[in-house]
């Protein structure tokens, strides 16, 4: 399982063993990400946008987890 946690502030950084990038997940940095055929489940925050063009671009994806409190920035009809 390839778990990928973004927008991983300092703090918080030492507590996940998986993947991890400082940055969010969208369409402008989706191109920063190492592997993301690979990526099974994502681990965002609301300033990730998982618009259809993202998703696509993780085709081994299984989950998404938000750490949020709402999913307005995931395109829940495209999944």
């Amino acid at each position: 399982m390839n778990i990928v946690h973004f927008d991983i502030d300092s703090a918080f950084a030492p507590h996940f063993r998986e993947t991890k990038y400082r940055f969010a997940l969208n369409s402008k940095n989706i191109s920063k990400v190492k592997n993301p055929a690979l990526i099974d489940i994502v681990s965002i925050k609301s300033s990730s946008s998982l618009t259809s063009a993202v998703i696509k671009k993780l085709p081994a994806l299984k989950a998404i987890f938000a750490r949020t409190v709402g999913f307005n920035n995931i395109d829940l009809k495209y999944c």
